[in-house]
């Protein structure tokens, strides 16, 4: 799903015009890798220079806002950069000219993009293994935290973005409220308690947090909690909905309420494009003759392969009674320390993939065994190139 979060970013440096695609997209690379951009010769391969899957989309984004059609499959079938060049320079028709859709009022009903429509329907605890919130819940150490700071930093982060106050009604469609339904800052006062009790009540929150549903349909989608632990040290709870955000716009979010925090005076660059104009224009340009035809020609492509498919892993399940039995998500981990994580990165480097598509694999690996079986990842769909970002890895796995 697009980023949901509104954003303004610069329409880019007029240079842009007179350079070939493949020379923005050289400085690009470079940028990231922190290297000379003399280093991506013609037969250099930049995933084995270290460019990762978010690198890749990165790139693939730049290629978009450039008028440039390029894939991430495209991408990995040709290594070098050389071959990128040829891709990304190649002449292209211009692109048709698609009017924007009519200015969406305020407060204004709108649809839910299919992302969000899934998460939506997941919340129903009727359906087998549903009743669950996509969410993203962080917690961060660190500290004296001055509440009352915090309190307004969050209130002026709300009162910005707008995906921040949507409510998502029983008809499955989305409104941004005037005002945010955020109840204020929740405190957990834990300075008087010992090492063990500090311990037991920090890990209940957190195992609140971890299963909590948020009141999507009075406009509840964000939350911030604090633990304070000590007189020097503070847990910082933050709990985001994904249903109005994705992980790209956390990174926003996050970042705008640091500065918040920090000053609340600061005056932030105004937003010039909202989520629910982005979807109302991309409805408007779905109706373009150069959308038809490419979605006709994926649609027959799919239809084509479908018989050849293997279908989704056979797992081991539990019986769940719908509505009944709640559904408990555990995240399982295991940490690469920087020794580790290089040497992953260096062998995925050597055979030329990302370490996206290497632990995607190992993944694979350990569920599936010997099967064949498919992955399906949500592909990055059209993005406003100068308004919106994407943090999605696609990952093709055989």
């Amino acid at each position: 799903m697009s980023s949901n979060v509104d954003r303004a970013v610069p329409l880019g440096s007029s240079s842009e015009a007179d350079a070939r695609p493949s020379d923005i997209i050289a400085d690009l690379i470079a940028a990231r890798l922190g290297c000379d951009v003399r280093a991506l010769s013609d037969d250099a391969e930049p995933l084995k220079l270290g460019l990762d899957s978010l690198g890749m989309m990165s790139v693939i984004n730049q290629a978009r806002r450039l008028g440039v059609s390029a894939t991430f499959e495209q991408l990995a079938e040709r290594p070098t950069f050389g071959a990128w060049r040829q891709l990304l320079d190649a002449p292209r028709a211009e692109p048709e000219a698609v009017d924007p859709a009519p200015p969406v009022s305020p407060g204004e009903p709108f649809d839910l993009a299919l992302m969000q429509h899934a998460y939506w329907a997941g919340r129903d605890a009727d359906m087998e293994f549903g009743g669950v919130a996509t969410h993203l819940y962080n917690e961060f150490d660190g500290p004296c935290i001055d509440t009352d700071r915090l309190d307004r930093a969050v209130r002026l982060l709300l009162e910005r973005h707008g995906m921040l106050r949507v409510a998502i009604g029983d008809d499955g469609r989305q409104r941004i409220l005037p005002q945010p339904a955020w109840p204020g800052l929740t405190i957990h006062d834990l300075r008087d308690l010992d090492d063990a009790e500090q311990a037991a009540a920090l890990e209940r929150v957190r195992h609140e947090a971890s299963h909590r549903q948020l009141d999507i349909a009075s406009g509840q989608v964000f939350d911030v909690a604090v633990s304070l632990v000590s007189e020097s040290r503070t847990r910082l709870h933050v709990n985001l909905d994904m249903i109005a955000a994705d992980a790209a716009s956390f990174r926003v979010l996050m970042a705008d309420l640091a500065t918040y925090y920090h000053d609340p005076d600061s005056v932030l660059p105004s937003l010039t494009y909202s989520f629910p104009q982005y979807l109302a224009d991309r409805r408007q340009a779905e109706q373009s003759e150069t959308h038809t035809r490419e979605y006709a020609e994926a649609r027959d492509w799919w239809q084509a392969r479908l018989p050849t498919l293997p279908g989704a892993p056979d797992l081991p399940r539990l019986r769940q009674t719908p509505g009944r039995t709640p559904t408990r998500v555990q995240r399982l981990h295991h940490w690469l320390n920087p020794v580790e994580r290089e040497r992953l990165e260096h062998i995925a480097r050597k055979h030329g993939v990302t370490p996206a598509m290497a632990l995607a694999t190992a993944f694979v690996e350990a569920i599936g065994g010997s099967s064949r079986f498919v992955v399906n990842d949500p592909a990055v769909a059209g993005i406003h190139a100068t308004v919106l970002a994407a943090l999605v890895s696609r990952i093709r796995v055989r």
